[in-house]
C-alpha cells in the first residue's frame, strides 16, 4: 500500500465528520433557499462519497471507517424527517405571514 492510499483512506474515514461540519458551517453561512439547498444536498452528497469509498476502505479492515459510516447513515435516516418537518413548518409560516403582510420567520 503507497501513500496515496493511505491518504485516501485516512480521508474516507473521517469524510462523514467533515461533511457534518461544512453542512453546519455552510448553513451557517447562506441563508434563505441557499441554506435550506445546502442542508438537503451536502449531507446527500455526503453519503454518496462515503458509499464510494466505502467498498475500498473496509476491504483494508478500517472498522472506524464503518462504524462511522453506519453512525452517520443513521444519524441522516433521523435527520431528513427532521428538516422536512421544519421546512414545512417554515413554509407554512411564511405563507401566513405573506396573508398578513409580515413575513418574520427567516
Amino acid at each position: 500500500m503507497n501513500t496515496v492510499d493511505q491518504i485516501l483512506i485516512i480521508l474516507g474515514t473521517f469524510l462523514p465528520i467533515a461533511g457534518s461540519g461544512l453542512t453546519i458551517v455552510l448553513a451557517s453561512i447562506f441563508e434563505g433557499k441557499l441554506r435550506w439547498i445546502s442542508l438537503v444536498i451536502i449531507p446527500a452528497v455526503t453519503m454518496l462519497l462515503c458509499w464510494i469509498w466505502a467498498g475500498s476502505i473496509w476491504q483494508n479492515g478500517n472498522m472506524l471507517a464503518a462504524a462511522l459510516f453506519y453512525v452517520y447513515f443513521i444519524s441522516l435516516i433521523i435527520y431528513y424527517p427532521i428538516l422536512l418537518v421544519s421546512g414545512l413548518v417554515i413554509l407554512r409560516n411564511n405563507k401566513q405571514a405573506g396573508q398578513s403582510g409580515t413575513n418574520d420567520s427567516q
